[in-house]
């Protein structure tokens, strides 16, 4: 199960994930982050990692997706930011 939350603020838009980032969720992830790329209105969006227990290789190909997009990955922990990191370096956009 993989519960998905959308905060907005005047300054950017969160999308936090929490549980598996699997199948039959990934597409699910992905037709929310396409419908909301179009009300960033120049703010910034960010993906809370932090309460994600798994992530498949589909749910990294979309994360990559979404790096290459100019999305920010947060997370805790240290599986969690290494996972971000490695993600971030192999699409050439360490923040």
């Amino acid at each position: 199960m993989l519960k998905i939350s959308i905060l907005d603020s005047a300054d950017e838009k969160k999308i936090v994930l929490e549980g598996k980032f699997t199948e039959p969720w990934i597409s699910e992830v992905a037709k929310v982050w396409y419908r909301e790329q179009g009300y960033l209105n120049g703010r910034s969006c960010i993906v809370d990692l932090t309460d994600v227990t798994d992530i498949d290789p589909c749910g990294m190909a979309i994360l990559s997706g979404m790096i290459r997009d100019g999305v920010k990955l947060v997370g805790n922990g240290m599986l969690t930011r290494y996972l971000i990191e490695t993600l971030q370096q192999k699409v050439g956009n360490v923040q």
